[in-house]
């Protein structure tokens, strides 16, 4: 983000990827801490990142919304990606999949979502 807020442009960036230990591993902190507390600490440095880099990342894309505005939509996010889409999903799916064996098509089973 250094990079791009300082003028120049990136062309391509990797996909993140991690790797998680056992259970019998990890003795604290990461996937074993609750829900609410990941919230709280993903939206604690995503403040700070904000911070060093969004007024400068925003005028160079063009963007009119507030910094506080991109932090509150992060925090929803959060709240959604830690708690509510580990429940909403297993309810859609099977929604979708006893729709489709109704109607006679296919179940969303079969099509790989799961």
């Amino acid at each position: 983000m250094n990079i791009f807020v300082h003028g120049h442009d990136i062309v391509v960036t990797n996909d993140c990827h991690s790797i998680h230990l056992p259970m019998s591993q990890v003795r604290s902190g990461g996937q074993r801490t609750g829900a609410w507390k990941r919230i709280r600490w993903s939206v604690h440095y995503t403040r700070y990142f904000f911070s060093k880099y969004y007024r400068r990342y925003a005028a160079r894309m063009g963007m009119k919304s507030p910094q506080w505005t991109a932090t509150c939509a992060f925090a929803l996010f959060a709240v959604y990606r830690e708690v509510l889409r580990a429940t909403i999903y297993p309810m859609a799916y099977w929604w979708l999949t006893r729709r489709d064996q109704a109607g006679g098509r296919p179940s969303a089973a079969g099509k790989g979502l799961r």
